[in-house]
């Protein structure tokens, strides 16, 4: 009995101590009248209340904003936000005024320490908790697309390899910024380029790369039909022939034939060109 006893007292203190700490975020360090203040009766920032009669008004000093303030069966005349204060008018006679707050909570039936008249200023100075601002952040995002020949090439942006179909086409969704893009491809010259994203409308990079290999052609009169033809000491068959796709560079082509001297010459395959 008396362990469940403590443990309901202990539960009061905490809930006690949880509202107090609440009720803390918002609280009057002071209340005024503003002797030489005419804020209230001076044409222009003169208000006045539901029975016609001037009223009074309470500038709230604080630099936190998103208040509301309820004064009763009476109610509040009028509110305005102005910088580092918040003028607040009220219907004279009033007793209390009640502060509500989205994130610091509520300061409820504050009693005004002296009285409050028609066509007076008064200062009250709030101290309150820290409001914090959080600012979710969206990153604007592109699609790219690539449209690549030939079809297996591999696309890679920031070193991040794409996802190529079977018909050339690799695709992405981008944060906006800079990137570096790279296509290749097996015998053929690779591409490297740089991509600006930084609008909302789709980015399309169509890409042919250039080959990287030529062909040699070999023709032979009837006299030299049958020769054996060598590329770089490799057996390429007889002539007349046409080989397939080389790698451009240097070669160094022999033709020989039994009885005949043999035929030796360095040749270059070019990009694309049949030699």
């Amino acid at each position: 009995m008396k362990i469940n006893i403590l443990r309901k007292l202990l539960l009061l203190i905490s809930v006690w101590v949880s509202i107090h700490s609440m009720a803390q975020n918002i609280s009057v360090s002071s209340f005024r009248l503003l002797e030489n203040d005419l804020t209230a009766n001076t044409y222009g920032t003169i208000e006045r209340d539901h029975n016609g009669e001037v009223a009074a008004l309470l500038k709230i000093s604080t630099t936190a904003q998103g208040f509301s303030f309820e004064a009763g069966m009476v109610g509040v005349v009028k509110i305005q936000q102005k910088v580092g204060e918040i003028w607040v008018y009220v219907p004279h006679g009033i007793k209390r005024l009640s502060i509500f707050h989205q994130q610091l909570g509520t300061l409820r039936d504050y009693y005004f320490p002296i009285p409050i008249e028609k066509a007076r200023t008064y200062e009250m100075v709030l101290t309150t908790g820290q409001v914090e601002t959080v600012v979710n952040h969206t990153l604007a995002k592109q699609t790219v697309v690539f449209q690549v020949e030939p079809a297996n090439a591999i696309v890679e942006v920031d070193d991040k390899l794409l996802l190529v179909d079977e018909t050339g086409i690799a695709s992405d969704i981008l944060p906006y910024g800079r990137y570096t893009y790279r296509v290749s491809c097996e015998n053929y010259h690779s591409e490297v380029g740089v991509l600006e994203l930084n609008s909302g409308s789709k980015v399309v990079k169509q890409i042919q790369l250039k080959p990287n290999f030529g062909w040699l052609q070999i023709n032979a009169s009837d006299e030299f039909q049958g020769a054996y033809v060598f590329l770089n000491q490799q057996r390429l068959g007889q002539a007349p022939l046409r080989t397939e796709a080389l790698k451009s560079g240097s070669y160094q082509l022999r033709v020989m034939k039994p009885m005949y001297k043999n035929f030796e010459q360095n040749i270059l395959i070019n990009d694309n060109q049949e030699t």
